[in-house]
């Protein structure tokens, strides 16, 4: 197949309809209404079709909601957070029951785990979680 139109030219056009000669002697791509007795055209051109490549973003971490959600009294959702994620990552053997909204020390013997996982020691492995603790955790 050849001529104008054929899709190795790449997508065809939808210009005014073929002389009877071109539709006879010519191969190639031709919109119904491009056909010789046809006196309309077809829209437009075809549409970019979607490539494999396009992706939805994965949504990211939640917000670190600041040091002072966590340690002793606190109650929220962000320790129910932070100690299932521990859980999920593998550092949650000092639960007896699991993960709560409540602070306890299970929690910040959970972080101090995953804190020493990362090579950190000292005031940076002190059981409560900082920004880095927050990010590598949900990362």
């Amino acid at each position: 197949m050849g001529g104008p139109g054929h899709l190795a030219d790449g997508c065809p056009t939808w210009k005014a309809n073929r002389s009877e000669h071109t539709w006879e002697t010519e191969g190639g791509h031709y919109g119904h209404g491009q056909t010789p007795e046809n006196t309309h055209t077809d829209p437009g051109p075809m549409p970019k079709l979607p490539t494999a490549t396009s992706t939805t973003p994965k949504p990211g971490p939640p917000a670190f909601p600041g040091r002072s959600a966590f340690g002793p009294g606190k109650s929220n959702t962000s320790i129910l957070l932070l100690g299932q994620q521990l859980v999920r990552k593998g550092y949650g053997k000092h639960y007896r029951v699991g993960p709560s909204r409540d602070w306890g020390e299970a929690d910040r013997l959970n972080v101090v785990d995953f804190q020493h996982a990362q090579k950190w020691t000292g005031s940076d492995a002190d059981g409560y979680p900082g920004p880095e603790t927050w990010r590598r955790l949900f990362a």
